[in-house]
């Protein structure tokens, strides 16, 4: 068939590298790699065991598989499916016109349906092969693996780490549907997969998470987001909501704790960024965290 002139992206990446060489075990590994990134969740389960308060009734095993499923699980569906660039890919599979048409179907008219039907999945054939699976092979791997792992591991956790984790398996879904796959989530999404959740999944290793612990996750997720995004006014938000709620509460300490770490932040007003506002974060979660428990 005749080409586009579309150029034909390499078939050998890193991505199907990390696919052939290891598996798609070893490209949940390769997906997750960024640093850093594993402390946010870390730290929020860690806030979200402690407000739970029952650190006697944890098994280490439970922890070390809520730990998996927050650090390694939710972060590459997330990368897989909400950060990936999926709008690229479809762009090229229109332009995409090589391919041999598979063998045709047995009484199939020329020009019929079925006749286009083996045509396209020619070139579909093609296409995977030389730009989908070289491309996107890792994300594939992780979007088939991850959330299976996700779900079986969370049901060893209880029925409450069970909603928690479904919850994180369908938020990359719906970010997906919402940005059309251009790969540029709203940062309070991200957030809420990075440490509203871990922090509830942490509590929720032994009670489930009442109305107040919910909000609190959702504050610091929001402050977190604004962090990450250097935008002040949801940074300030964020640390409000947790404020409000701990005085609704009657957790006084809390309150003076969390205001304490925000008063250098507040007091600048400029634009907060991970170095500078994390570690200030991070102590804000633990003291809350140590209040509710």
């Amino acid at each position: 068939m005749q080409s586009t002139g579309y150029p034909t992206p390499a078939p050998h990446t890193e991505d199907s590298e990390s696919v052939r060489r290891y598996g798609p075990i070893g490209a949940l590994a390769t997906l997750g790699q960024r640093g850093w990134s594993w402390l946010p969740p870390t730290i929020a389960l860690a806030c979200g065991i402690i407000a739970a308060g029952e650190w006697n009734a944890l098994q280490l095993a439970h922890v070390v598989i809520a730990a998996i499923i927050v650090i390694g699980l939710w972060p590459a569906l997330w990368l897989a499916l909400a950060e990936a660039d999926w709008t690229a890919a479809l762009a090229r599979w229109r332009l995409w016109d090589q391919g041999e048409p598979l063998p045709p179907f047995p009484y199939a008219v020329p020009g019929s349906d079925a006749d286009k039907l083996v045509i396209v999945l020619g070139k579909f054939r093609a296409w995977a092969q030389q730009d989908l699976l070289p491309n996107h092979g890792v994300a594939l791997s992780v979007i088939l693996m991850a959330p299976i792992m996700a779900g079986v591991l969370s049901t060893v956790l209880g029925a409450q780490a069970v909603h928690v984790t479904i919850a994180a398996l369908c938020l990359p879904q719906i970010v997906l549907l919402l940005t059309r796959g251009n790969g540029q989530p709203v940062p309070l999404l991200r957030a809420t997969i990075e440490v509203g959740l871990p922090l509830l999944l942490g509590y929720s290793l032994t009670h489930p998470a009442p109305l107040e612990v919910i909000v609190v996750a959702l504050g610091y997720a929001i402050a977190y987001a604004g962090a990450t995004a250097h935008r002040t006014w949801t940074w300030n938000i964020g640390l409000c909501v947790v404020m409000v709620m701990l005085v609704l509460t009657r957790h006084s300490v809390g309150v003076f704790g969390v205001a304490l770490c925000w008063l250098p932040q507040l007091l600048v007003q400029s634009p907060p960024t991970p170095r500078r506002a994390d570690a200030w974060l991070y102590i804000s979660m633990l003291i809350a965290a140590l209040t509710i428990g």
